[in-house]
């Protein structure tokens, strides 16, 4: 008898160790560790710049953003391949690469939905599928933040196990915030004059006559009007300070500007000119640009020689190098040309601005 029950423990045993085992098997994930304090993303934070490509998908496996290094640059494939946001895509691999898992949680899929954690070729997912290329990394699901608790709920695409994980991880879901969106610079400062011609003969030309003046004046006001205020042209000038875009395409989609288009063309004081062609189609506002150099146009804005009482007063100086101006034409060419921008109407109405618009009320 004793044998006989020493043999049914014996068994009893072995079979609650394999059931251990084995339950410890379904829930040990495969990619992602199965530790409190483990990284989110094994070894990123030493290859960050080996990764290549960052492919985010929304619900209903619809792509967000397909980011690709590009030499110097990142592009975004959904945007024609135009320049993306560096800055975002670079705060984003930061905070996964620095993220800790806290605290594992469901392995249950009927709770997924409460984390945001379901299968991204659900339309009804609430999360974001990233993955990266170029390293060695799983493909994660980011879920909802974690309310109460810093962190955001993760996943690691095909585990069952779902995870708190530490960090402010949260991405842009859509394509646009992905862009680069600067469209140029230029300091209102640098601007020496700004002429806009529109298609009906319409002209406005503001200038400022020496660097550091503080406001454009307004050149061949009408006879018997004033301005509105002294500084009313110098939204005009400034423009192309920050300027910013809504949305992007090749220039070839859009076709040549229109005879329709209104021309702007800023000159600065150290040669730089800037030319663009602005127009509104279908309730939306467009811009393209160029850029040149202009050693004549710098010369024009250096200091005159003084000339002895009854003296012949000196020839100019030679016209200054603009060599880093060319280099700075150069590059804006190479990136804004062969693509037309769409800009707020606000920045649209400064770049289309009349004389009259200018002018105090003539009654």
């Amino acid at each position: 008898m004793k044998g006989h029950h020493l043999s049914v423990l014996v068994v009893v045993a072995v079979v609650a160790i394999v059931a251990a085992l084995w339950t410890s098997s379904i829930r040990e994930p495969s990619g992602m560790a199965a530790s409190a304090g483990a990284q989110l993303v094994p070894g990123l934070a030493d290859s960050l710049n080996d990764v290549t490509t960052v492919r985010l998908t929304g619900p209903g496996g619809q792509s967000i953003a397909t980011l690709s290094r590009a030499g110097e640059h990142w592009t975004l494939a959904e945007k024609h391949g135009y320049y993306a946001d560096v800055a975002g895509l670079r705060e984003l691999l930061l905070k996964l690469a620095q993220s800790e898992l806290v605290e594992e949680k469901t392995s249950n899929a009927e709770y997924y939905d409460r984390l945001g954690v379901q299968d991204i070729e659900s339309a009804d997912a609430g999360g974001v599928l990233i993955e990266l290329e170029g390293v060695e990394a799983p493909a994660l699901i980011i879920g909802n933040q974690a309310g109460s608790r810093q962190g955001v709920y993760a996943r690691q695409a095909g585990e069952a196990t779902s995870w708190l994980a530490s960090g402010d991880i949260t991405i842009a879901d859509e394509t646009d915030q992905w862009l680069d969106k600067q469209l140029i610079d230029i300091n209102a400062a640098r601007i020496a004059e700004v002429e806009i011609i529109h298609p009906d003969g319409d002209r406005l030309r503001i200038y400022k006559s020496t660097f550091g003046q503080p406001d454009f004046e307004v050149a061949e006001i009408p006879s018997g009007r004033e301005l509105e205020r002294d500084n009313i042209a110098n939204p005009v000038g400034s423009v192309i300070q920050d300027l910013r875009f809504d949305d992007v395409s090749p220039a070839a989609e859009a076709g040549e500007a229109p005879a329709a288009a209104i021309q702007a063309i800023f000159r600065t004081f150290d040669g730089l000119v800037i030319n663009t062609a602005v127009e509104a189609r279908d309730d939306k506002h467009y811009v393209n640009l160029s850029a040149a150099a202009d050693a004549e146009l710098a010369r024009r804005y250096q200091s005159q020689p003084e000339a002895a009482e009854g003296e012949e007063p000196p020839p100019l100086p030679p016209a200054p190098d603009v060599s880093a101006i060319a280099g700075e034409a150069e590059a804006i060419n190479q990136r804004l040309g062969g693509w037309v921008y769409e800009i707020p109407k606000f920045k649209y109405d400064y770049f289309a601005r009349r004389m009259e618009e200018l002018l105090k009320d003539s009654s």
